[in-house]
């Protein structure tokens, strides 16, 4: 078949079987370059997708041990098939090139090999190489700038969405390819009905590492300000029908575990209580570092993974995981506080956070994805105690402490059958949440209690939707989603200060909200329009026991989306999407009574009435990529304008700040753009990534009662480089960090802070079995107008790779730098903070790899 714009057929071999893997060139009257290449399917399929006004003279058909077809396009389009016919090849030398990325259909093929360094010890080192792809600091990873929706191991989701326990863990020399799955649907029922833009990864392993455990077990030993230990095992089972992976780890080195536990991707239903929010954790600040530099930690962490495949399509999931966190870091912080146009107030703060906390999850799900219908049905309980302790002194010597408990319980189904092109969904999602402790207690140092506030609550949320869908042809649907969730929570607080028990709060109540949503999908070709027009109707009962009123509130709401896109070829699209949102208020909004949220903030949360916020806005994106050049590159950028019924209002002295909300109109302006391209250059074993980041924000705000338009633009722009050179022998990484954020009240003085950071990795093999490397940080940032701060640190160490084992040298902070400072914005108020950094250390570790 033919068009003006693509080109499919079939492949087969001289027998009639489908022929997969040939490659087939397109070309123009001139000769050179082909206009268009691919490679056929596993049917034998192929599809070519022509440039605009481009015309196909030519088509070459290629494969290892065939005749290679050249056919004029009207030879071609007269034959149902190509036939390739086998003929004998001799081969006399060859050099073998590795392919770097293959491309078929909508899934991106990175061959590991091609990328890798000897250095490179986990697959997120490796994924970190590839072009398209990035990782931030937490462990999530990208593709072109957008969140990937689901992570997979050998097509197989064993995770549930916490996948840095296998990026983090799983060897690079145990992975074949890695593979992005583009415009990736989930639900295999939903494919070529439900249009999505995010994309899947998947990690392929090396056959030989399939069918028997594979992992590593370590332990290792060392000395800083006292003695250092560390203790680590990992193992992994991969099979067709059986997958499974157990960690268990421990460590006081710096090293926290709660990245590799955290939900990545879209997770379950979840409604915490209000009062579980109520008391920050870490109400003085956390340094923007990695943890191993600041962080004094006992930690250790285990969890259970496992996946059964109990026919084709249906698949058991249980995950389970306990995490204990004992931290310590101390800081010093400078806040200034804006009164007016004349006058600051700087308020001093030396604190030391104690940390512990302990955290439990266990979550099970059975799923059916089959291409006829869906189900799935998650059932999870987490837990999570907290019990921090705070030492304050400056300004005021105090002493504060967190004691917390949460617990919630929540349930999950999903369904969606199909006929034809016509659909009927159902999805039922319900938690149970309880806060039966949550205390904030401030203590002189003679043991007299200042502030003690408490606040407990409980939640039980339901969520069920239904949807249906009718195809008035393959192009055009027209459906509706039909939704109905309900929100109960309660919150009692009580505040006694200075012994005096002065305020209280107890509210509890419910919403329920029906919504319709219609809308019309239409797809030609290579664009698909999609609009819905969401109706909901809002029913609350909202009590205030203390003040022993009640509210009631019964309306309808609209909202209305729409998005555009247009797929230009198989690397290049366009989006474009329009809103309106209607968010309406929840309980907080009737808690009117104070809530300290340390020994000097109080808050109040609500006005006693419901604020109801309207949010317009328009988003545009761009992608595109090479995979031949390996340049890949996207852009997006956003407005948003919130129109809000209450505003902000906030009173400091030198004893507290006190925070309100007044009710008043008021708009919430934000601009957002993100840029990023990405290069492989293959002859120097090179990527580079540019990313660039803007965003501008105005609101209204009141401080000691004056109306101020607060503005705040912040850009980041960064430049990095990985290569690998000499055969493998020289690894090294560079990175160039600039941000800049620029604050104006009013019609004051802009008020400016930047920083600039760099980094360096070097690897060096002397030989095969002995790495040298090095790791170098430096930081210049603006503290003060006309005051900056440098500091660096270096890192390094050797590892010793003899068959199976490893021995491995650590030597962190070379520089023996003990303080890091920055500068930050928040609304009015300028913050200077001063980290306490860990010293000179060195642990020495053996490991076993299996």
């Amino acid at each position: 078949m033919q068009s003006r714009d693509r080109l499919t057929g079939l492949v087969t071999d001289d027998a009639g079987e489908p022929l997969p893997g040939v490659v087939i060139k397109a070309y123009d009257s001139s000769g050179g370059r082909p206009i268009a290449f691919g490679t056929s399917d596993s049917q034998g399929r192929y599809a070519l997708n022509i440039p605009e006004r481009a015309v196909v003279k030519r088509v070459d058909f290629a494969l290892i041990g065939y005749r290679q077809q050249s056919l004029t396009l009207e030879r071609l389009a007269s034959l149902k098939s190509v036939v390739m016919v086998s003929a004998p090849l001799e081969l006399k030398e060859v050099t073998v090139k590795v392919v770097p990325i293959r491309e078929s259909g909508d899934t991106l093929k990175y061959n590991v090999a091609a990328f890798r360094s000897a250095s490179d010890r986990t697959i997120e080192d490796v994924i970190k190489r590839l072009p398209g792809l990035s990782v931030d600091a937490s462990g999530t990873i990208s593709y072109q700038g957008e969140n990937i929706n689901k992570f997979y191991i050998e097509g197989l989701d064993m995770l549930s969405g916490r996948y840095a326990l296998a990026t983090k863990n799983i060897s690079a020399d145990d992975i074949s390819s890695v593979d992005v799955y583009e415009n990736h649907q989930p639900k295999r029922v939903l494919k070529g009905i439900e249009f999505s833009e995010k994309a899947a990864l998947n990690l392929t392993l090396k056959k030989k590492r399939m069918l028997k455990p594979i992992g590593y077990v370590s332990a290792g030993a060392g000395y800083g300000d006292d003695v250092k230990w560390s203790g680590e095992l990992y193992s992994m089972f991969i099979s067709p029908s059986n997958q499974s992976l157990v960690t268990g780890k421990g460590n006081n080195f710096g090293t926290s575990y709660s990245g590799e536990m955290q939900v990545l991707t879209v997770g379950m239903f979840d409604r915490s209580t209000i009062a579980s929010g109520i008391f920050p954790s870490t109400p003085f600040g956390v340094p923007d570092l990695p943890s191993t530099r600041y962080n004094d930690n006992q930690s250790t962490a285990a969890s259970v993974n496992a996946l059964t495949k109990l026919r084709t399509d249906l698949t058991l999931t249980v995950n389970a995981d306990y995490k204990r966190d004992h931290s310590r870091f101390s800081a010093s912080n400078v806040t200034t506080y804006f009164v007016d146009d004349d006058e600051n107030l700087s308020v001093d703060e030396h604190s030391t956070s104690m940390l512990h906390n302990n955290t439990g999850n266990v979550t099970l799900r059975l799923e059916n994805n089959s291409a006829g219908n869906y189900f799935a049905e998650s059932l999870s309980i987490k837990g999570t105690f907290n019990r921090n302790r705070y030492g304050l002194s400056g300004t005021s010597t105090l002493g504060q402490s967190l004691r917390s408990n949460d617990v919630t319980l929540s349930n999950t189904f999903n369904t969606t059958v199909r006929h034809g092109d016509n659909l009927w969904q159902l999805n039922s999602e319900i938690v149970y949440s309880t806060t039966p402790l949550n205390a904030m207690k401030v203590t002189t140092p003679q043991g007299i209690t200042t502030i003690d506030q408490t606040a407990t609550g409980q939640a039980f949320a339901t969520r069920h939707s239904t949807s249906f869908g009718y195809a008035f042809s393959s192009e055009s649907m027209t459906g509706v989603d039909i939704a109905f969730e309900s929100d109960y929570n309660s919150i009692v607080t009580r505040l006694a200060r200075d012994g005096d028990s002065s305020s209280a709060n107890d509210n509890s109540g419910y919403a329920l909200v029906t919504t319709l949503s219609p809308y019309y999908k239409l797809q030609k070709g290579r664009w698909v329009w999609r609009t819905e027009i969401p109706v909901s109707l809002h029913n609350i009962r909202y009590t205030d026991l203390i003040a022993d009123s009640r509210y009631r509130h019964n309306r309808l709401y609209l909202g209305a989306s729409s998005s555009f896109n247009f797929r230009f070829s198989n690397g290049v699209r366009w989006g474009v999407t329009l809103g309106r949102k209607c968010r309406v208020g929840t309980l907080t909004d009737f808690i009117v009574n104070p809530i300290f949220t340390s020994y000097r903030n109080s808050t109040v949360l609500g006005t006693g009435s419901l604020n109801v916020r309207t949010t317009l806005s328009a988003s545009t994106s761009f992608s595109f990529r090479n995979i031949v050049k390996g340049l890949f590159w996207n852009a997006r950028a956003s407005y948003r304008r919130t129109t809000s019924h209450r505003i902000s209002s906030s009173d400091v002295s030198a004893d507290e700040t006190v925070t309100t909300p007044e009710a008043s109109r008021n708009h919430i302006d934000v601009c957002d753009a993100y840029g990023q391209i990405s290069k492989n250059v293959r002859r120097l074993h090179t990527t580079f990534t540019l990313r660039g980041i803007v965003n501008l924000m105005w609101r209204d705000m009141k401080r000691q009662g004056n109306l101020s338009r607060v503005g705040t633009d912040h850009y980041e722009v960064s430049l990095s480089s990985k290569s690998n050179i000499l055969n493998d022998i020289v690894s090294f990484g560079l990175g160039v960090h600039y941000s800049l954020s620029n604050r104006r009240i009013g019609d004051g003085d802009d008020n400016i802070i930047d920083g600039l950071n760099g980094t360096f990795d070097l690897s060096v093999f002397p030989v095969r079995s002995l790495e040298l490397f090095t790791r170098c940080y430096y930081s210049r940032v603006k503290l003060t107008e006309g005051q900056y701060r440098q500091a660096m640190y270096i890192d390094g160490g050797a590892r010793y790779m003899a068959g199976a084992f490893e021995l491995e040298l650590t030597a962190k902070n070379l520089t023996d730098e003990r303080e890091y400072a920055y500068t930050v914005f928040n609304e009015y108020d300028t913050y200077r903070y001063s980290f306490t950094l860990r010293p000179i250390e060195f642990l020495l570790q053996c490991r076993y790899k299996f």
